[in-house]
This record gives C-alpha cells, sequence and structure tokens, in this order.
C-alpha cells in the first residue's frame, strides 16, 4: 500500500511504498508500475479510467528500501486526464511513466479475434514446473507468485530448443480480489511484466533461466480497451518481431473467457549473453 505524503504544489503529488517481493535479487518490474498505476490513481476522480500507462525503467531497484512515487498532473482535460509518474530510490530516478485517463464514451469499434486455446484447467501451472526444475537443483525454495500462469505449449526450462517466436498463455491471480476496476488493472499491469519478452528468446537456445543470460525490462506500454478481470483467466497471445543487438522485443493481444479484446501491451528488454 502507498502512504500519502505532504506535497509541495497543486499538481504535485507525492507518495511513498515499499517493494518487498522477495522471489529475486531486484525489484520486479510489474510491482514498481502497479504501485506507479495506483498512484496516478489516486490523483483522478471518477468517471475517469485509466486506459494506457507507458514505462521506463531506468535503474535497478533494491528490494526493502523506500520508493518515492511523484505525480505530476500534466493536464486536466475534458475527455483526458495525463499523469507523469517519477519513481526514487535513495535520491535517484528509477523510473518514469506517462498513464491516461479517459472519461468513458461510445464510439466505432472493431476488435482482434481471440485464438483457439484449450481450457486453462487442463494445462500445468508454471510455478509447478519451476518448483520442479529447481528442486532439480538442489534448490528448496519454492517459487511462490500470486500470479497463476499456464502456458499452452510450455516452453523449455533445461536446453530450450529453437522454436517460433509464439506464446500462448492463461494468466489470472491466484487468489480472488475485491471488486474494484483500479485494482484489477494494477494487477493486470502487475502480472503483464512476467510473459511478454519470454518469445524473444524462443528462436536462440536460450531463457531466462540460461547460465550467463541477462534479462531485464527496459521499457513496457500497456492498453486497457475495457474494463477487465485478472482474477479471471485471460489469455495473452505473444508474438515477437524482433531480438537483436542485446534488446529484444515482444507484443502481446490479451482476451477474456468470452473472447473479448481487453488489453494489449508490448515490451522491449534487455536480451544479453554474457
Amino acid at each position: 500500500a502507498l502512504k500519502r505524503l505532504d506535497s509541495p504544489s497543486e499538481t504535485l503529488t507525492r507518495f511513498t511504498g515499499l517493494c518487498n517481493d522477495d522471489s529475486g535479487e531486484r525489484i520486479y518490474g510489474g510491482q514498481v508500475m502497479a504501485q506507479a498505476m495506483s498512484a496516478g490513481q489516486q490523483t483522478v476522480a471518477k468517471p475517469y479510467v485509466l486506459h494506457s500507462m507507458h514505462s521506463t525503467f531506468l535503474r535497478q531497484g533494491a528490494i526493502g528500501v523506500p520508493l518515492t512515487y511523484c505525480v505530476e498532473a500534466m493536464r486536466n482535460g475534458r475527455s483526458f486526464l495525463s499523469r507523469q509518474v517519477v519513481v526514487e530510490q535513495n535520491n535517484k530516478i528509477v523510473f518514469t511513466a506517462t498513464l491516461s485517463f479517459q472519461k468513458p464514451e461510445h464510439g466505432v469499434s472493431h476488435a482482434a479475434t481471440m485464438p483457439d486455446a484449450p481450457n486453462p484447467e487442463s494445462l500445468i501451472k508454471e510455478s509447478h514446473r519451476i518448483n520442479d526444475f529447481l528442486a532439480s537443483k538442489g534448490i528448496n525454495n519454492q517459487y511462490d507468485w500470486p500470479i497463476d500462469v499456464r502456458f499452452v505449449n510450455p516452453p523449455a526450462i533445461i536446453d530450450p530448443q529453437p522454436q517460433p517466436p509464439r506464446l500462448l498463455a492463461w494468466i489470472k491471480t491466484s487468489e480472488t480480489l475485491p471488486d474494484n476496476d483500479d485494482l484489477q488493472r494494477q494487477m493486470f499491469a502487475y502480472a503483464s511484466d512476467n510473459p511478454i519478452l519470454m518469445p524473444a528468446f524462443f528462436p536462440h537456445r536460450i531463457n531466462p533461466f540460461t547460465p550467463n543470460v541477462m534479462a531485464a525490462t527496459l521499457s513496457h506500454s500497456i492498453w486497457i480497451h475495457q474494463a477487465l478481470k485478472i482474477d479471471d483467466w485471460l489469455l495473452f497471445e505473444v508474438d515477437s518481431d524482433f531480438t537483436g543487438g542485446g534488446r529484444g522485443m515482444g507484443r502481446a493481444k490479451v482476451f477474456n473467457t468470452q473472447g473479448q479484446l481487453v488489453a494489449s501491451a508490448v515490451q522491449e528488454g534487455l536480451v544479453r549473453q554474457r
């Protein structure tokens, strides 16, 4: 949870929070995105809802060290509002984001079609696969993540073979969330940082578990087309159009169980062999 701080001006609002995810050596980027989104949402009144967020990761964040979220009101229009969020840790900027909010309106529409995919309940939990891998390495720490990920064709963890840069994955929170649209969007941002870069590795016989491979998010954009529920299954259809120069890119279309396109996302990340 974020705590509001004293703010120096009417257009600048400050919050502080902790990222205490202990699943890695650095802050999980999705947690920073979710908290930055929450900070921005707290400066906006209904009926405006967040429809896009464009994030840049500037430095690796440290777990357990307070983060300061500075939200600046860039524009307050009749249809759209814009907020800029700058996140600092130890007096250094680690993350920035631009958030756009819109007052709901009607208009012409079309959307992509959901691909065929098996029932998620018939697929293995990714946490089970990762825990089996850790156990095979003599690592007793259990991978315990609040997101349930189930790949349609699970990529190999050990000795990956070249495959097309595409994946399908069902994703939802492990627990039911309160009926709160802002929170659903925050947790969608949190979850979306996990699968989108993965296909960038697929043609190259490497993955983030491969020794001497570095992977980290550089930038991440999401567009929420309509209300979504991340505590129900969402299908991520993810493709990678490019990997090169130490960077990879993935783009996702996200569908609910009714086949509606509810969100899109694009991520660029570090894909480097040392």
